[in-house]
């Protein structure tokens, strides 16, 4: 049987096997990769190791990182951009009590409804009187309502009718219930 001493540090292996990941998919760098290099051309139990880790690493599993990051960059500028242009049109909802003069209010009718009114039971009076809702509510539950042109008074007068109608007024002239 033919044999020779090897050298065996045990500090030395332990540290050069802990660095062996990094060693295998090319991260070390200076001194550490010069002195893994080194042990593992002189250990054999290392070289194994290093075989079986090269194994285990995925065929071109760097490739795609490149690529990945910048997507990722590009999608975060995307949406920053978008953040911060900001909208460009003004809001489509607005509440009567909004400070947004600039859009008027093209409804022909304010209609306040009691406060235990159902909204099924609001639907069905405006749908019933040929209104709809086109701002509101404001914080006195009242609406304006828009109305054919032509229908204003008999749908005003059909809302009337209604127990649930506190108070529908005309917008523009002065009526009274």
């Amino acid at each position: 049987m033919a044999g020779g001493v090897i050298r065996f540090d045990a500090a030395a292996h332990k540290v050069a096997d802990v660095l062996l990941p990094w060693f295998v998919n090319g991260t070390l760098k200076g001194e550490e990769l010069d002195f893994v290099q080194r042990h593992v051309d002189e250990c054999p139990r290392c070289q194994h190791e290093v075989a079986w880790l090269r194994e285990l690493q995925p065929r071109g599993a760097r490739r795609w990182w490149p690529w990945a990051t910048a997507a990722q960059f590009a999608v975060i500028i995307a949406l920053g951009t978008l953040l911060l242009s900001g909208p460009e049109a003004p809001a489509l909802y607005r509440t009567l009590g909004a400070s947004n003069a600039a859009a008027p209010t093209t409804g022909t009718l304010v209609v306040v409804f009691e406060s235990a009114t159902t909204e099924a039971e609001v639907r069905r009076i405006l749908r019933s009187a040929g209104a709809r809702i086109v701002d509101g509510p404001t914080q006195a539950n009242a609406y304006v309502l828009d109305v054919p042109s032509g229908q204003t008074e008999r749908a005003a007068q059909a809302i009337r009718g209604e127990r649930a109608a506190v108070l529908v007024e005309r917008l523009g002239l002065q009526s009274t219930r």
